[in-house]
């Protein structure tokens, strides 16, 4: 009899946590290649951190307030940003509000490895925040008592793959930096 308990005990266990493993933070990663017109002719490491600082600090508001981290020795660039989330319909719209990221840029010789996660959905009212996206397909208890699962994991889905196209849209946004103009020097006549 022992046994049998142990062997379910066990069991249980086992299924318990090979579920957890299973559920992860909601992550993209690209690795994008940057050449030269002439294929043997790479970009320095120091041209692609140097253009992507630039295309930071320009196509962000305020490249300050969101840089966590900023190494050029390492190549290693970690930014925290956010965007707006919008539902629709009346009862979707209190999930509205913003979805922040983090970002990390390791750059290399030649090419530059952009992971995009950690992504946190942040509503207006608090009360229906998901918090940290994961990779659930769907949640199995409603934030709002009272408030409809099926809704619930409408929306959930909905930020989710926001999330994916926004990833997406930033990887191609990046593969289209001009690496070439951030090796050039601006020298002004002084």
């Amino acid at each position: 009899m022992k046994k049998i308990y142990l062997f379910i005990i066990y069991t249980f266990s086992i299924f318990s946590v090979s579920h957890a493993q299973s559920v992860a933070p909601l992550s993209f990663e690209e690795v994008i290649k940057v050449n030269k017109t002439n294929e043997s002719d790479t970009t320095s490491k120091e041209q692609i951190y140097s253009a992507i600082i630039e295309w930071i600090g320009t196509n962000y508001q305020s490249a300050k307030t969101i840089l966590e981290i900023q190494d050029k020795d390492n190549g290693l660039i970690i930014l925290n940003a956010l965007f707006d989330f919008k539902c629709t319909g009346l009862s979707g719209m209190h999930y509205s509000g913003v979805i922040k990221y983090k970002m990390k840029i390791q750059v290399r010789d030649g090419r530059f490895k952009v992971t995009i996660g950690n992504f946190t959905h942040e509503a207006k009212k608090r009360e229906q925040t998901f918090g940290l996206l994961t990779t659930l397909e769907t949640r199995d208890k409603a934030l709002v008592w009272g408030q409809p699962l099926k809704l619930e994991n409408k929306i959930w889905k909905d930020a989710k793959n926001t999330s994916k196209k926004y990833a997406e849209n930033m990887f191609l946004r990046l593969s289209q930096i001009n690496f070439n103009k951030a090796s050039q020097k601006n020298e002004d006549d002084w």
